[in-house]
């Protein structure tokens, strides 16, 4: 006689399990309960992720401050996708991005924002220091004016866009008027951060770089600021066609790409804190007899 007891009760059992794992299914469909296409989107973007391919351009800034980063964490989140990064001045990326050879590029994007056919994403703006070999003779100093600075060879690491060309010639109309030997400007042009670098730490030249592109040779005493304020900034984004649709990869990637810029803004106002620490720290004291200024090389 007590058979059908436990017979009922193990039914009741299994009618809770089902009904918990039901509600279970319920609490994870809802999100795409409004789209009834949503949840097949969700999947179909899982497995895009498994195969493909990448494209993007670069301009050399945002290379060395969050690009690098941003990829190194895609390839080990999406190893099945491959990527080609396309390195080259706005001028140069914008026809690239226009034949549909990108899926999107960050670059300067001043001159960018008003032309039609573009979606532009502003990311943070960045100071741009004028920097020099360690032993430069106006490393040191804490005014550094730009008709000093451009009384030295000077290394454009980028295509310099007419918002900040236009001051930069300025200056060196200023300083053309008092010598009687005119100085190319830029003296050179190289799109390739690291042989920039490379290039200063040889000579008297000096260039301009934000303080990411730059952090490990402060940090190394390789290189050094010429003076204690930012002169100009760089203004990056994330740049694609108008009704161009991003591919899952790509929204992934410009994911890694936001995330990256906010902690490359943590890290530079870090870099400058310690560098201005160890500039006080290596300032002569009152009255004490100032090495001897080799002239321009």
């Amino acid at each position: 006689p007590a058979q059908p007891e436990v017979l009922s009760v193990t039914s009741l059992g299994i009618l809770l399990v089902v009904i918990f794992w039901g509600l279970v299914v319920l609490l994870f469909l809802s999100p795409f309960s409004s789209h009834p296409a949503a949840l097949d989107q969700s999947v179909q973007a899982e497995r895009t992720l498994q195969s493909g391919q990448l494209t993007v351009g670069s301009g050399p800034f945002p290379l060395e401050s969050v690009i690098t980063s941003a990829l190194s964490r895609f390839m080990a989140a999406h190893p099945a996708i491959g990527v080609r990064v396309r390195v080259r001045d706005w001028d140069e990326l914008l026809p690239r991005s226009r034949a549909r050879e990108l899926d999107f590029f960050v670059a300067e994007i001043s001159t960018l924002k008003q032309e039609p056919d573009l979606e532009v994403e502003p990311m943070a703006e960045h100071a741009l220091y004028f920097v020099g070999r360690a032993t430069h003779p106006l490393a040191g100093r804490d005014n550094v004016s730009a008709d000093q600075t451009f009384a030295y060879p000077f290394i454009a690491p980028a295509r310099i866009p007419p918002r900040l060309l236009e001051p930069m010639l300025r200056a060196g109309r200023k300083l053309a008027g008092r010598k009687a030997a005119p100085r190319a400007f830029p003296s050179l042009e190289c799109n390739v951060v690291a042989t920039v670098k490379r290039l200063v730490e040889g000579s008297d030249a000096v260039t301009a770089l934000t303080l990411s592109c730059m952090a490990a040779e402060l940090q190394q005493q390789r290189l050094a600021l010429l003076g204690s304020q930012p002169w100009l900034s760089v203004r990056y984004g994330i740049v694609g066609l108008k009704g161009q649709p991003m591919s899952s990869a790509a929204m992934r990637f410009r994911e890694f790409i936001v995330e990256g810029e906010g902690a490359v803004a943590a890290e530079e106002e870090k870099v400058l804190a310690r560098w201005k620490s160890a500039a006080q720290v290596a300032a002569p004291a009152p009255g004490a007899r100032q090495p001897r200024r080799r002239a321009p090389r």
